[in-house]
């Protein structure tokens, strides 16, 4: 079992440095971020984002900073509670995700393209069930 257990985390750190950096100027993390804003029409708030995401508010305050600092996204106070804010892609935010979409989304489109259409759906599925199970369980 250990012998198995060992190939299987070699082989996830193989395909972890496998796959090709993004050739956009921006920090993958910030690159993440643009693009979870240009495919949900609901802004969150930073507090939604981290729950989301499973990392803390510390690490979204730090990821939306320089983009802020940029302007590819704004901080819009929260009207349902003033003391937060949500966030919004600007329309130069917009511009990047644009512009760069091709280079970020490579990995994937090579991957599937490697596999077939079967395959990679078949990998999405499991890759899904393997983020359920080491996802926090909430509490009953």
């Amino acid at each position: 079992m250990a012998d198995k257990t060992m190939r299987a985390s070699l082989t996830f750190q193989q395909f972890i440095r496998l796959l090709p950096p993004t050739a956009a100027a921006r920090p993958l993390p910030e690159l993440n971020l643009l693009f979870w804003l240009a495919n949900h029409e609901q802004a969150p708030t930073p507090s939604g984002l981290a729950a989301q995401w499973q990392v803390s508010r510390a690490a979204i305050t730090k990821t939306l900073t320089p983009l802020v600092a940029a302007g590819l996204v704004s901080k819009q106070r929260d009207a349902a509670d003033l003391r937060s804010f949500t966030i919004h892609l600007t329309a130069a935010g917009r511009a990047v995700v644009d512009n760069c979409a091709e280079a970020y989304l490579k990995p994937l489109t090579t991957l599937r393209a490697g596999l077939g259409k079967k395959r990679f759906r078949k990998l999405e599925k499991l890759l899904m069930a393997a983020n359920a199970c080491l996802s926090p369980k909430e509490p009953q």
